[in-house]
C-alpha cells in the first residue's frame, strides 16, 4: 500500500510541476521564449510562371502567383523571376485573396529598371476585384494592375497596408489606359498607405472607368508622388 501512495504522490507532484511550469513559460519574456524555441524564419516564394493554376504546389519547377499566395504565410516575401524579356502579363482566371501579412514585390523580376515588368491582366478573371486584401501589413509592390471588372485592388476590412511603384488601370507604359471597371483601389479599411516620399514609391492610378482611389471607411495615410489619378479633378487617359 505504501509503494502505491508513494507512486501517486509522485505523480501527482509531477503533475503539478508540469502545469507550473507550462504557465511560467507564457510569462517570460519573447526574447528568453525565442532564444529556447526559435521563431521559424520568413520564406521567399517565386513565382516562376506567368501562367494562372493552382495544383497546391509552389517550388522551383512551377509556381504561379496564386499559388504563391496561397503558399506564404505571416512575413513571407512573393518575388518574380518569370522566363523571358520585357513584361510578364499574367492573364487572371479570378480574383486574388490575400489572407497573410506578405510582400509582393514586382520589381525582383529581372530587368525591373523602375517601371513594373509584371502585369496582371483581368479581361478574363469575371466579376472581380484584382487583388483583395484580407489581412494586415501587406505590401504590393511595382505591379501592373488592369481589366478587372471590379477595383484593382480593394483592401477590405485590413488597415495597415501599403501600394507603391504600381500602374493600376492602365497599360504596361502607364500612358494609356486598360481600365479597371469599378475603379483603382477601394479602402474599406483604416491607416492604407498608397504612394509614399520614396523615389519609386509613386504610383500611376489612371485610366479607370470608376474613380482612383475610393474611401468607404477607414483613412488614407499618404498619397504622395503619383504620376496620375483618375479622378474628378484629373484628367485620366483615354479608355481602351
Amino acid at each position: 500500500m505504501s509503494k502505491k501512495r508513494s507512486r501517486l504522490t509522485t505523480a501527482i507532484w509531477a503533475t503539478l510541476l508540469l502545469a507550473a511550469g507550462f504557465a511560467l513559460w507564457h510569462f517570460l519574456p519573447d526574447s528568453i521564449r525565442h532564444a529556447v524555441e526559435p521563431v521559424a524564419l520568413a520564406a521567399t516564394f517565386t513565382v516562376n510562371t506567368a501562367d494562372d493554376h493552382n495544383d497546391g504546389v509552389c517550388n522551383a519547377a512551377d509556381c504561379t502567383l496564386r499559388e504563391a499566395i496561397n503558399a506564404a504565410n505571416e512575413g513571407d516575401t512573393i518575388s518574380f523571376n518569370i522566363p523571358g524579356s520585357g513584361v510578364r502579363t499574367i492573364n487572371a482566371t479570378t480574383g486574388f485573396s490575400i489572407t497573410h501579412a506578405v510582400t509582393i514585390g514586382g520589381a525582383s523580376q529581372p530587368g525591373f529598371a523602375g517601371a513594373p515588368l509584371i502585369e496582371i491582366n483581368g479581361a478574363g478573371a469575371g466579376a472581380v476585384n484584382g487583388l483583395s486584401v484580407n489581412a494586415p501589413n501587406v505590401t504590393i509592390k511595382s505591379l501592373i494592375i488592369n481589366r478587372f471588372s471590379g477595383y484593382g485592388i480593394n483592401f477590405e476590412s485590413f488597415g495597415n497596408n501599403t501600394v507603391q511603384g504600381c500602374y493600376i488601370g492602365t497599360n504596361a507604359t502607364g500612358m494609356a489606359a486598360s481600365a479597371n471597371v469599378a475603379g483603382g483601389i477601394r479602402i474599406n479599411a483604416a491607416g492604407i498607405v498608397v504612394g509614399g516620399a520614396t523615389t519609386g514609391a509613386g504610383n500611376v492610378i489612371s485610366g479607370n472607368k470608376g474613380n482612383g482611389i475610393d474611401v468607404f471607411v477607414g483613412s488614407l495615410l499618404a498619397a504622395r508622388q503619383f504620376k496620375a489619378i483618375s479622378s474628378a479633378r484629373t484628367r485620366p487617359a483615354p479608355a481602351i
